[in-house]
């Protein structure tokens, strides 16, 4: 069962937005598209260190609070700006000794990474949770309509033409056990819908688009010249 989830797209391209304007449609479209992965400087020892705590300071608040930010950092792709100040309190406050050296070299490597600095790679989380995947959902115009006898090599000789870019979307599959009445599985059905220069499928489950505003589902392909009759 496929469930249209262009609120999804539409949601995360104003969250981009908000934090760079330059972004495009297609950004947000291929944060649930593409199979992201993203550098993570080692920390292996610093994990270590943190377990060691565990351990060693069963009954310290201030131990659990700092391992419960080292874990909750670890959940986020990784950046340099966003290392919890307490954390870098904490290991400025270390003593520099020689048990603590390669700790500390690493940690420092950690908050300042460079071209040389070894890494593990995290795959990156889709902007929402679910079995997300891209979908083509039909057409935008990008031309008049011509008569067929003005363009070559239409698919028949009598039926007008106009040029179109596909349109993409985000869809979830979802198990058909989720289905408990009949106005549900209307709106698991797909539809042809026309607006404007817009030719989509679209499903009746509409709760979250906004009817009066022109469908955020464009994305230019690398061949356009396909005709729509």
């Amino acid at each position: 069962m496929l469930q249209d989830r262009a609120h999804y797209l539409e949601n995360h391209y104003q969250v981009l937005q908000e934090k760079n304007t330059h972004a495009e449609l297609l950004d947000a479209w291929l944060d649930f598209s593409a199979l992201k992965q993203k550098a993570r400087p080692k920390s292996d020892l610093i994990g270590k260190h943190f377990i060691s705590m565990i351990k060693t300071k069963t009954d310290d608040p201030q131990a659990e609070w700092l391992i419960g930010l080292w874990e909750e950092h670890l959940k986020v792709p990784y950046q340099e700006n966003t290392v919890p100040n307490e954390l870098l309190d904490y290991f400025n406050g270390l003593e520099n000794c020689k048990s603590n050296e390669k700790l500390l070299k690493q940690w420092q490597s950690y908050c300042s990474p460079d071209e040389k600095t070894d890494a593990d790679w995290e795959y990156v989380k889709k902007p929402e949770a679910g079995y997300l995947v891209p979908i083509m959902v039909g057409y935008k115009a990008i031309s008049e309509v011509y008569k067929n006898k003005e363009i070559e090599n239409t698919r028949d000789n009598e039926t007008p033409v106009c040029f179109v870019e596909a349109a993409h979307s985000i869809g979830e599959w979802q198990s058909a056990h989720r289905i408990r009445s009949v106005e549900e599985l209307n709106n698991c059905l797909w539809h042809y819908h026309h607006e404007k220069n817009w030719y989509l499928c679209k499903q009746n489950n509409t709760a979250f688009a906004n009817e009066n505003t022109e469908p955020q589902l464009e994305i230019v392909t690398e061949n356009p010249n396909d005709d729509f009759s």
